[in-house]
């Protein structure tokens, strides 16, 4: 095996869930030359991880182009049509239909989580791994996600991050829960760090008036990467930059309502994931999440 294509152009956390693929694929053949095609950041948390060598930008590659139906052999980006083996995460007919045609390489479509009703229970990373592990005979692994940083540097041993923020207003915690918790963070000596994105800037602020707030927003992923694996806690919702603290072993508290955490969840050691009874974020109590904060302070048993 030469060259593997993965096409996935799906979001932050739905992406590391292919890390322990990659990883097992790394193993099974250490000298193929693996690249990436999606969003170019994501995809180089890959590469900056060891997981890839290669980063191409789905949108600037050409890859369009095959999603029109009975598009030409040439319509083919050459990356794809000399590889080896290309795993497909698109769920679109035509396009993989296109890919088949266009290259000699061993084409797997790949679905990025089980469908309703299908391997109920089963986390989203052994799902994906398991697809492919069925034609290659992967090596065993606990399919947690992982980014194996070269330069782990740990940052002050008061630094906390809170991302208050996800991709649905439904997984979001209320705002002034989080204020809070920040507020009884400081109170107790820590340094809170807020990492925002543009909904969250819009709705803040995040801090007492008066106050500086400290911020992380609009910086690439692949800092953010650096950044969260040097804090002492993150918290944080359902969402990617939450996959992403624990991906790269940040002690984390992850807050969940309605998603089944089970399936969906960040997994790892320092994982702890705090759950709504009523899967409604607004009756997830204050005191349960700092609970687990405190656990978390305290470096004590997952």
């Amino acid at each position: 095996m030469r060259s593997i294509v993965l096409i996935h152009t799906g979001g932050i956390g739905d992406f590391l869930q292919v890390f322990p693929l990659l990883e097992g694929l790394r193993r099974k053949w250490p000298a193929a030359h693996v690249a990436i095609t999606g969003h170019p950041e994501r995809a180089e948390l890959a590469c900056l991880g060891g997981l890839a060598d290669e980063a191409v930008d789905f949108e600037t590659s050409g890859c369009h182009r095959l999603f029109v139906p009975d598009a030409a052999q040439a319509d083919v980006p050459r990356f794809i049509a000399e590889a080896d083996l290309v795993l497909n995460c698109l769920p679109h007919q035509a396009f993989q239909t296109n890919l088949s045609r266009g290259t000699s390489a061993r084409v797997l479509s790949i679905r990025s989580f089980p469908p309703r009703g299908i391997a109920q229970g089963t986390p989203v990373a052994r799902f994906v791994y398991d697809q492919v592990s069925t034609f290659f005979e992967l090596q065993a692994t606990d399919a947690v996600p992982r980014l194996r940083l070269e330069c782990r540097e740990r940052g002050e041993d008061r630094l906390v991050a809170i991302h208050p923020g996800s991709g649905a207003a439904e997984k979001n915690w209320p705002a002034e829960r989080f204020r809070d918790l920040a507020r009884r963070l400081s109170g107790r000596g820590m340094a809170v760090r807020w990492i925002l994105g543009p909904a969250e800037t819009e709705s803040g602020p995040w801090c007492d008036e008066g106050s500086s707030p400290q911020c992380l927003a609009a910086c690439r992923l692949s800092e953010l990467a650096r950044f969260l694996a040097s804090v002492r806690l993150y918290v944080g919702n359902d969402s990617g930059i939450t996959h992403l603290a624990a991906a790269v072993r940040a002690p984390t508290v992850a807050l969940f309502g309605p998603s089944d955490a089970t399936v969906w969840g960040p997994r790892g050691e320092r994982v702890r994931i705090v759950k709504s009874v009523t899967k409604s974020m607004v009756d997830l109590p204050a005191e349960m999440v700092a609970e687990a904060v405190e656990a978390a302070l305290q470096r004590m048993p997952v």
